[in-house]
């Protein structure tokens, strides 16, 4: 799509590179076809009816995995994230997986589906696009980016700190990353480290280092609409 190809073009990749040494997260442009993101819209909500469809916060939030072998726009999402992060990287990187959500109202603000939603994809490096297909607004579920929690130094304090690495966890292989209570997160925003909302317009695109602290903020009103990619 000419659209994806657009924003290529104006790609400075030095920028970027230090955007995200500096910070973690940058910005790279936006789609700006009022019907290309409609249609967006309607595809996802079509294949949120289907069995296959992942469902979570009391079905407030559809998953849909495989999305670029189901949605032309996922598909040339896909193609464009290869390229971001392949040029970001030095090295030829493929997305394994194209992920579409769509999140609608919370109805149900129990602790079990509002708590713990900050955590860290990885404790090492690693990449993700993000093409906010909707508007996003403070109370519709905006992703959430706390800078400069990338650095492999901060994340060692914090591992210590918070106890993310315990004997049992050889055995479950589970990671106290993957879960951080308010508590935490409190205690490591400071004039360095700041939560950054991305209430950004329909069409935003944004490249994101997801070791760092992050999350979806609840949607309690309103729908939001994403696609994200995925790399090993």
């Amino acid at each position: 799509m000419d659209e994806f190809l657009n924003i290529i073009k104006d790609i400075n990749y030095k920028s970027i590179v230090i955007d995200m040494n500096k910070n973690g997260f940058t910005t790279l442009g936006r789609i700006k076809s009022k019907s290309l993101l409609s249609s967006a819209i309607r595809e996802i909500d079509n294949l949120s009816t289907f069995n296959d469809v992942e469902k979570n916060y009391s079905d407030s939030e559809h998953r849909i995995w495989n999305a670029h072998n189901k949605m032309s726009i996922a598909r040339e999402f896909k193609l464009f994230s290869d390229e971001i992060i392949s040029n970001v990287l030095n090295k030829n990187s493929n997305a394994y997986d194209i992920l579409a959500i769509r999140n609608k109202s919370l109805n149900d603000l129990d602790k079990k589906n509002v708590s713990l939603r900050w955590h860290m994809d990885s404790f090492f490096s690693q990449l993700k696009t993000f093409l906010f297909i909707s508007e996003v607004h403070l109370d519709n579920g905006p992703f959430e980016i706390i800078s400069k929690t990338h650095k492999m130094s901060f994340k060692l304090r914090l591992a210590f700190k918070a106890n993310f690495f315990k004997i049992k966890n050889l055995k479950d292989g589970k990671r106290g990353y993957t879960s951080i209570d308010q508590k935490t997160i409190s205690s490591v925003i400071d004039t360095n480290r700041k939560i950054q909302t991305m209430s950004v317009p329909a069409g935003t695109l944004l490249l994101a280092n997801t070791s760092c602290l992050h999350r979806a903020k609840p949607c309690i009103d309103g729908s939001r609409y994403a696609l994200t990619s995925y790399y090993n």
